[in-house]
C-alpha cells in the first residue's frame, strides 16, 4: 500500500475536538481569519476577471464537499459516471490527484486500460480507474487543461470533477456537494480552526447535497435546515454505502476490509428528501 499521508485534518483534529490549549486555539483562530481573507480575495479575483474560468464544449458535473477529509465523494463520482453512461454519454473523470508525486496533466486511464500507478495518479484516481474500466481518468492541477485533454484526446462527451467544489478554472453545470451524516460541518469553523474548507455560505452554490450514511432521518433534517439557510432550492438526498474490499495499490491485490476500515469504494443506495 502507499505510505499514509499526514493530512492537515489528522494533525489538527485534536485541537478541533478538544481545544484545551488557549494559545493554540487563539493562533488557529487568527490563521483562520487570514484564510478567510485569502478566500475572499480569490473570489473577487474571479468576479473581476483577474482570474478566469474557462468552459469546455461538454457538460461538467462537479462532486465535492465543504470539509477536509472523506465524506463519500469517490463512490459518488463513480455513481455519477455510471449514470452518465446509462444516459448515453462518454464520461471522463478529472481529478487533481491528491497524494501523487507528479505535476502537470497525466492520463491515468483510457478506453484501453489503466496507464499509471498510484505515485503518478494518486490513490483515488487510480481507484476510480480500476472500478470504472474503459472510462478515461485524467489528473492535473488545472482542471480546465486536464478536461481539455479528456475531451480532445480521449473523446469524452461529459466530465465529472472529483473534489471540484472549490475549483474555479473550469465552468461547471452541476454542483453536487457530499457531506457526512455524522458531524457534517465538523466544529463549523473554517480551517485551520476547524474542518471547513470555506464558510457555510458556500452552500449557496450547490445544486444537490448528498448526506452519506446518516443512520436515521435526524441528520438529514439537520443538514436540510442548514442548507436552507443559504440555499432555498438545492435538492437534499440521503445515501448509504457499504465497504466492499481494499486494494493494495502496489501489488493490485484485493484484501477484505473490516467494518471500521475507511471505505475505499462502495455501493450506494439512494433516497431523496
Amino acid at each position: 500500500m502507499t505510505t499514509p499521508r499526514r493530512a492537515p485534518e489528522v494533525l489538527l483534529r485534536r485541537y478541533w475536538e478538544d481545544p484545551d490549549t488557549p494559545v493554540v486555539t487563539a493562533g488557529l483562530a487568527a490563521l483562520s481569519l487570514g484564510y478567510r481573507g485569502a478566500l475572499r480575495v480569490r473570489d473577487l479575483a474571479y468576479r473581476w476577471n483577474i482570474l478566469r474560468t474557462g468552459r469546455l464544449p461538454c457538460p461538467v458535473v462537479s462532486v465535492g464537499n465543504l470539509t477536509l477529509g472523506g465524506s463519500g465523494k469517490t463512490p459518488t463520482v463513480e455513481l455519477v459516471v455510471r449514470t452518465l453512461q446509462e444516459l448515453g454519454a462518454v464520461p471522463a473523470v478529472v481529478s487533481r490527484g491528491y497524494g501523487r508525486v507528479t505535476r502537470g496533466v497525466h492520463v491515468v486511464a483510457d478506453r484501453e486500460g489503466v496507464r499509471a500507478d498510484a505515485r503518478t495518479a494518486g490513490d483515488e484516481p487510480l481507484l476510480l480507474a480500476e472500478r470504472l474500466p474503459g472510462v478515461a481518468v485524467v489528473v492535473g492541477e488545472n482542471r480546465h487543461e486536464a478536461g481539455r485533454v479528456a475531451v480532445e484526446r480521449l473523446g469524452a462527451t461529459a466530465l465529472v470533477l472529483d473534489d471540484g467544489f472549490q475549483h474555479r478554472t473550469l465552468a461547471k453545470d452541476l454542483e453536487i456537494l457530499v457531506v457526512q451524516g455524522r458531524a457534517p460541518w465538523g466544529n463549523a469553523r473554517v480551517f485551520p480552526r476547524g474542518m471547513l474548507r470555506e464558510p457555510l455560505g458556500g452552500l449557496a452554490r450547490a445544486h444537490a447535497v448528498v448526506v452519506t450514511n446518516p443512520g436515521s432521518s435526524g441528520p438529514v433534517e439537520a443538514v436540510t435546515a442548514t442548507v436552507r439557510r443559504f440555499n432555498p432550492t438545492a435538492a437534499v438526498l440521503a445515501a448509504s454505502y457499504r465497504h466492499q474490499d481494499a486494494l493494495e495499490t502496489q501489488s493490485g491485490r484485493r484484501v477484505p476490509v473490516t467494518r471500521k476500515a475507511p471505505p475505499p469504494g462502495g455501493a450506494f443506495h439512494w433516497g431523496a428528501r
